[in-house]
């Protein structure tokens, strides 16, 4: 198993701000052990899920999606020293 730090960038996430719903993005950097790169954005996708549930306010048919930002591997996660909390939002509007 290799160790990941993984920023992922979400977007088309519907949450509350200042008491109205609002299309965000998002960015976040996660650390996760896995087997290869796959598993680790799997892992952190699943985990990340987990986080917004209660959060994020999709519907099924219009649901926030995740893409894999930056992943690096090994040595380098522990030259960043990834903490792994918090989320970084954006205004994610069409308007």
């Amino acid at each position: 198993m290799k160790t990941y730090s993984i920023m992922i960038r979400g977007e088309n996430c519907l949450i509350k701000v200042n008491g109205q719903l609002q299309k965000c993005g998002f960015f976040v950097t996660r650390t996760v052990t896995a087997s290869n790169t796959d598993e680790a954005f799997d892992a952190v996708k699943f985990s990340l899920y987990k986080e917004l549930n209660g959060t994020a306010l999709n519907p099924a048919e219009d649901a926030l999606v995740m893409h894999l930002e930056e992943i690096n591997e090994g040595k380098a996660v522990q030259e960043h020293r990834v903490l792994g909390r918090g989320f970084t939002w954006f205004n994610d509007s069409e308007e």
